[in-house]
């Protein structure tokens, strides 16, 4: 069954790392709606400007307006601890 996010996503990142330096993704992409990359590629992201959880899912959404849903993080329980607002 397919979720419903109610807002337009850009792609799908699989083992994902936060780069805190320079607050990006890096992470491999699936099902990138724009077409600029093909699935399987290895991309960073715009700087990250929010963060949105829907479910058990974590959503980015980065300064040039893409936003992606993370599906699993690069480490076994290496996922970032976040700390502030949740938009």
């Amino acid at each position: 069954m397919a979720t419903n996010f109610s807002i337009p996503i850009t792609g799908f990142l699989c083992s994902v790392v936060f780069d805190e330096s320079i607050n990006c993704l890096v992470g491999i992409v699936y099902r990138e709606s724009r077409g600029r990359f093909q699935d399987g590629s290895t991309i960073r992201t715009s700087t990250v400007r929010r963060r949105l959880e829907h479910d058990a899912y974590h959503l980015f959404q980065t300064r040039n307006g893409s936003t992606y849903v993370i599906c699993d993080w690069a480490l076994e329980g290496g996922s970032p601890q976040f700390e502030g607002a949740l938009h």
